[in-house]
């Protein structure tokens, strides 16, 4: 992983995700496990678990990262369903919510740049 320049906290999440891996493979060999094996592991994560998006890609991610990398095996497409992130609406504020904003701040130049934001419908989205 640090020959692959991976960020200290990806280090730490695979790290954590093969440990239960390898531990519900306990009785198996881990090197020779079948797609169909992994997909079986994945689905149980989320039929027990109820594993969300982020966490179902983050083990499949692990998983071949560990098969691809550790274990030089060849790239392969594993027939895993990614799952999408689910679209979240943002949150709107209501008239009143509005004006308090608008309002907060004894500056006229703050206001002024508040007012903009609020009229132009702008947002701050994060990915």
């Amino acid at each position: 992983m640090i020959l692959k320049a991976c960020s200290p906290k990806t280090k730490e999440t695979y790290l954590s995700e093969l440990k239960y891996f390898f531990n519900y493979f306990a009785n198996q060999d881990i090197d020779n496990l079948t797609k169909i094996t992994i997909e079986d592991y994945i689905f149980h994560l989320i039929s027990k678990y109820k594993i969300g998006e982020s966490k179902q890609n983050t083990c499949i991610n692990a998983i071949k990262f560990y098969y691809e990398q550790v274990l030089g095996k060849p790239r392969e497409y594993y027939d895993i369903q990614r799952p999408k992130k689910a679209d979240i609406l943002p949150g709107i504020l209501s008239k009143e919510e509005v004006l308090n904003l608008i309002n907060a701040p004894e500056n006229i130049k703050h206001k002024a740049v508040l007012y903009t934001i609020c009229s132009a419908g702008l947002r701050i989205m994060s990915y």
